[in-house]
């Protein structure tokens, strides 16, 4: 299985620079929350709390969601193997903890 293995090293990759893919998946993730809240004409207020009632037909089907996860995960690919192949080059040592 070529796809398979090609899936795999993706996963993987993400998985030696873990704290850098979560950070990028966090900036990522709130930029586009806020992009979604004023294209759909709720605005960026409604994403500054957790103890809110969101108003009516607020978010998206888990369809939409698992779509969005994809996308992320493919547009966050560059950057982290980027880095993992500065981690993999270099021995800096604050690079252990990223």
């Amino acid at each position: 299985d070529a796809m398979r293995g090609r899936v795999v090293r993706m996963i993987e990759l993400f998985g030696r620079v873990p704290m850098f893919a979560y950070v990028l998946h966090i900036v990522l993730v709130h930029l586009a929350a806020g992009l979604v809240g004023l294209a759909t004409g709720y605005g960026t207020q409604i994403l500054g709390s957790f103890a809110i009632q969101y108003p009516e037909g607020w978010g998206y089907g888990l369809g939409v969601v698992y779509a969005v996860w994809i996308l992320a995960v493919l547009a966050l690919y560059p950057l982290v193997k980027w880095f993992a192949d500065i981690k993999r080059r270099r021995r800096d040592w604050w690079l252990s903890y990223v």
